[in-house]
């Protein structure tokens, strides 16, 4: 693939870091609703085509997400071609938040909670590794 394919929308960045990962770095103080989901999805198709993958998720410090986006975003709907998802939080406020979501909301594709983009990466490379030797 030549070159990083990133795409800027309306409160989310979405950037291809290979064929088959996904980042989503939301923007600061972003208040995420069902149709910043599906926008979101939207252009994370745009760019990698319907293909399985993964998603590194960054939220950032400040900002929020109402109970129907979270309930969107964890959605078959959304999720149909998701691998697994990793979402990366810096301080305590966001990983209590992310803890309920997953909790609350039973997100389709196996979702996790890392401190470091690294180890949200190596987790996904695993994952991914997984998933695609099961389908040879």
């Amino acid at each position: 693939m030549p070159g990083i394919k990133e795409l800027k929308i309306n409160k989310a960045t979405i950037t291809v870091i290979d064929p088959h990962l996904v980042q989503i770095r939301i923007d600061e103080n972003a208040d995420i609703d069902a149709e910043d989901i599906y926008a979101i999805n939207t252009a994370k198709f745009e760019l990698i085509g319907e293909v399985p993958h993964c998603v590194l998720y960054i939220p950032q410090k400040y900002g929020s997400m109402t109970q129907e986006g979270r309930e969107v975003s964890a959605s078959k709907t959304i999720n149909h071609l998701a691998i697994a998802k990793a979402v990366i939080v810096t301080n305590l406020a966001q990983r209590l938040v992310a803890n309920v979501f997953i909790r609350m909301n039973k997100p389709v594709s196996p979702t996790k909670i890392f401190s470091s983009e690294v180890e949200g990466l190596k987790w996904l490379g695993k994952i991914s590794i997984q998933y695609f030797k099961n389908k040879i």
